[in-house]
């Protein structure tokens, strides 16, 4: 049973009562009830517009107003002029469409009430299309019974009646938005934004309703029963609409981060996106069609370059797209299921692991390439082996990782502390006691190589800038990114930052490769001038020609 505000000018006879303004509800109405509670005025329709003053209960407006199937459309009619021979009828089919069940024994008296009540049927209406109204006929008439004047009462017993249930419906929905996915899908948040800002909608017109409420009390309505309990109807309290203040005050809020994030995943991310996919493939490109073009140089570690660079184009062709369908459209790529779960990660973690296997083997074929010459083996075999082994390995790794994360209690965590155990801790470890060791090895002149001391040390700077960040997040997320992730939906944004910062990865080994290289920076150079000289040629024939013409066409 709901127990309920009292609203009546004249409170029944037998009930005790005390003076209601020492809980300040005399300053409840307007913008000192947000004040009293420290709460910041809502940004309302306004209220005069959707609220029109009081119509006299016989007046046909009233009568149209049950004709509704939205309450916000009840300023449209209000307009219109028509009547309605049988208006308990109409009042009971539409009460069926509102709440989408059947209504069974309706009582006409309070329901009479309602329909001649502009505020109540306000706060009838949106209780019944979204919380529900949860309470018999049996108990409103019980409730009304208290009252000497119900037609003062009803409004204000139906806000009291109403107001806790849309407080428990708006806290739950808000929670709901917070904790529905892991990565947010599209359609979902879709779907919530469409019902948030109807829910919105309505309940502006009910927090509008509940405001000229409280402030068309009297003084004889404030001198009412109160009571610790509210174990009477005639009880009025103020938590209630505190609490309910609380949430509707946090519904514009989660109405804009919906809308942005829609925004952003239909339109901004695939914008970031095709501008990595587009520049990285010129960049890429740009390299294999010189090392193409420039067989007869080509050495061992050139070749390993080249390898980052097909890896390059992977992670743009595959892994980018990958990564955005399984991201904002999980009902393809579902994050639950576990077999589309181990192939993306199996995926990342070969993509990873071919970046920095072919750095590590790159770092030795440069401190040992007299060693290595040594083999009775051509440079073209050299290479083909040495990338084999890049991939063999890195397929190996993605096969454990591939395995221990179908385990839901250590997987999640256990993938992403490989990787950065491998990656960012025996990796550079390896490579520095390397160079240690083999200091005093062959020391050879590199001017005539693409690839020198220098391109290493900047392709090394930039994997582990690219990588490290996203390697590091992937453990902090495993180890408790789901109590982030019920937050707020701003944890998608945080994530996608720490993947942009990967995807660079693929055009800023150009620009590491540039800076380290004179040979290669010297042929870039030389084609970006060929292309221009081949430009101004074509510029300077076109505009011989016109000349000629001109001469030709001259008398």
């Amino acid at each position: 049973t709901h127990f309920m505000v009292v609203a009546s000018n004249r409170v029944a006879s037998s009930a005790p009562t005390t003076d209601i303004n020492s809980l300040h509800y005399s300053n409840i109405s307007g913008n000192h009830f947000a004040d009293l509670h420290n709460f910041s005025e809502i940004p309302l329709l306004n209220t005069s517009d959707l609220l029109p003053e009081r119509q006299d209960i016989n007046t046909s407006g009233y009568y149209n107003a049950l004709l509704l199937e939205s309450v916000t459309d009840y300023e449209l009619l209000l307009e219109s002029h028509a009547t309605s021979n049988d208006s308990a009828k109409i009042y009971k089919t539409r009460a069926e469409d509102v709440t989408g069940e059947q209504i069974t024994s309706v009582n006409t008296s309070w329901t009479e009430l309602i329909k001649n009540d502009r505020l109540a049927f306000i706060i009838w209406n949106v209780t019944n299309r979204h919380a529900g109204f949860k309470t018999t006929d049996e108990s409103v008439e019980k409730c009304l019974d208290e009252f000497n004047d119900k037609i003062a009462a009803i409004a204000a017993y139906f806000l009291s009646a109403t107001v806790r249930e849309n407080g428990y419906y708006l806290r739950s929905f808000i929670y709901n938005v917070s904790k529905y996915s892991h990565l947010h899908e599209l359609k979902a948040v879709q779907s919530f934004y469409d019902k948030l800002t109807d829910i919105l909608e309505d309940h502006q017109l009910y927090y509008a309703a509940l405001k000229e409420i409280i402030r068309n009390m009297d003084q004889e309505v404030k001198f009412m029963i109160t009571c610790a309990q509210r174990r009477f109807c005639t009880c009025f309290s103020s938590q209630d609409i505190v609490r309910y203040e609380q949430q509707f005050s946090s519904l514009p809020q989660y109405n804009f981060l919906l809308k942005t994030y829609l925004i952003f995943g239909y339109y901004i991310d695939p914008i970031i996106r095709s501008i990595f996919i587009v520049i990285g493939l010129i960049l890429n490109c740009t390299i294999l069609t010189i090392f193409a073009k420039h067989k007869s140089f080509i050495s061992i570690c050139d070749f390993m370059v080249m390898n980052i660079t097909v890896n390059a184009i992977l992670i743009l062709t595959v892994y980018v797209p990958l990564q955005y369908i399984r991201t904002y459209f999980s009902t393809i790529l579902p994050y639950q299921d576990s077999s589309h779960k181990n192939l993306f990660v199996a995926v990342q973690t070969v993509l990873i692991s071919v970046s920095a296997m072919s750095l590590l083997t790159l770092k030795v074929q440069h401190r040992m390439k007299a060693a290595i010459s040594s083999f009775q083996l051509s440079t073209l075999w050299q290479s083909v082996f040495c990338a084999l082994a890049v991939w063999l390995v890195s397929f190996s790794v993605a096969a454990f990782t591939y395995t221990f994360n179908g385990y839901p209690k250590i997987g999640h965590v256990l993938v992403p502390l490989v990787h950065v155990v491998l990656y960012i801790v025996v990796l550079p470890t390896v490579m520095t006691m390397f160079r240690h060791n083999t200091k005093d090895i062959s020391k050879h002149s590199e001017e005539e190589n693409v690839v020198t001391f220098t391109v290493i040390t900047e392709l090394s700077k930039v994997f582990w800038l690219t990588h490290a960040p996203l390697l590091l997040w992937l453990l902090f997320e495993g180890l408790c990114g789901f109590a982030f992730r019920l937050v707020s939906i701003n944890y998608t944004y945080v994530e996608i930052m720490f993947f942009y910062v990967y995807f660079s990865y693929t055009c800023v080994n150009t620009v590491a490769l540039c800076r380290g290289s004179y040979v290669f920076r010297k042929i870039l150079y030389g084609r970006l001038s060929r292309c221009r000289y081949r430009q101004n040629e074509q510029q300077n024939v076109a505009m011989k020609e016109t000349r000629h013409s001109d001469v030709v066409a001259a008398p």
